[in-house]
């Protein structure tokens, strides 16, 4: 168990934050030279609540998270840990507990570009979205992202339909599915890749969490996309943490006449690299693409596949109104996201919310991850 237990101590103490413990480390040598102390009092950034808490030595609190952490079938990987990602060693404040659930990968190994935007994004924000992630994915590019509605969880669904593992970083505990529409999603990125978070198991999404979560993805990533986002948008702050970290920053520009743009147009004006198509951002790293280029190739069952035209039984399809027969036919070439149906067949976004809704219910389609439906035969 090593230190484990020593750095859950510290990091789980009242109002103990990274900057507190930065400079805990500045003062001590080690964790176990900062457990083992008597006294604190030449830490002047503490408060004497913080310091009297301090020199509480009980480690139940710290057994029973390792414990449940366990059970979640997660891990912990702690700042000295072997497999802490290097790339986050070198932030302002970087966390220095990591619960971590999935394959944890050779980091050093890893290309990752974080990918960030709105919740409530546009058709052009989605396109744009799909289209740079499955590209980058493509190069062998890893995707990290925060698992939010919108621009985070299409970056995320992107990057597994074309054969990429990917990160997702949470603003709640790992095993706090937040937001809940995104479970399927969670279980994929498990399966291909891994979810990491610094809150403890069972530690509910809230709204301060979202920001401190966002340093971690420009952490870890050697560059961040911010493919759409309007001023005041969360994905701002995680720009302006990349920035502060020296990350590379790259916007995909939008309509100056539209608001839902001016916060990615505004990252351009600032110094952000205007891109267009997964190049833009492959050429910034010469040695990277290289890399990953003379890499072996993504292995079989990763790989993208055709899909075949399903048979269908058009029997089965008789007693549907006439838009419901549109949406069956529409499946029945591809999957296709909602945006998607709701062009092609002209129907108002609530009529077909419900007639999806409907589909489900009786067999007739399958809701995926992205909030894209295929047919189910």
């Amino acid at each position: 168990m090593d230190n484990t237990l020593h750095w859950l101590w510290l990091t789980l103490k009242p109002r103990m934050n990274p900057t507190k413990i930065t400079c805990l480390l500045e003062c001590f040598d080690s964790i176990e030279d900062i457990y083992r102390a008597k006294e604190y009092n030449n830490i002047q950034i503490l408060t004497p609540h913080e310091k009297s808490a301090l020199c509480d030595k009980k480690l139940d609190e710290a057994k029973k998270v390792y414990e449940k952490t366990n059970k979640c079938d997660a891990r912990i990987i702690t700042f000295d840990d072997e497999n802490y990602p290097e790339q986050l060693r070198k932030i302002i404040d970087p966390p220095y507990v990591l619960y971590a659930k999935g394959e944890i990968p050779d980091w050093n190994e890893l290309f990752m570009i974080g990918v960030v935007g709105t919740r409530r994004c546009s058709d052009y924000g989605r396109m744009a979205t799909r289209t740079l992630c499955r590209d980058l994915a493509r190069y062998g590019v890893t995707i990290v992202s925060g698992m939010a509605k919108g621009i985070d969880a299409i970056s995320a669904e992107s990057a597994l339909r074309a054969g990429m593992n990917t990160i997702a970083v949470l603003g709640s505990g790992i095993d706090v599915i937040y937001p809940a529409v995104n479970t399927e999603l969670y279980y994929s990125i498990i399966e291909n890749g891994v979810v990491l978070t610094e809150y403890p198991p069972g530690s509910q999404a809230m709204g301060h969490h979202f920001p401190e979560r966002n340093r971690i993805i420009a952490g870890l990533a050697r560059g961040l996309l911010v493919t759409e986002a309007p001023k005041g948008s969360g994905a701002l702050i995680t720009a302006e943490c990349a920035f502060k970290n020296n990350r590379d920053v790259f916007a995909v520009p939008g309509n100056i006449f539209d608001a839902q743009y001016k916060g990615t147009n505004e990252l351009i004006q600032k110094c952000a690299k205007l891109v267009t198509c997964a190049e833009d951002i492959i050429i910034e790293y010469p040695y990277d693409a290289m890399r990953l280029k003379n890499a072996e190739p993504i292995k079989e069952k990763q790989k993208i596949k055709t899909p075949k035209t399903p048979v269908v039984d058009e029997s089965r399809y008789d007693g549907l109104r006439d838009c419901e027969k549109k949406i069956i036919e529409l499946l029945t070439e591809k999957e296709r996201y909602t945006d998607e149906l709701i062009r092609e067949t002209e129907m108002p976004p609530g009529e077909l919310n419900t007639t999806m809704i409907l589909l489900e219910m009786n067999g007739f389609v399958t809701r995926l991850p992205g909030n894209s439906y295929k047919l189910k035969i």
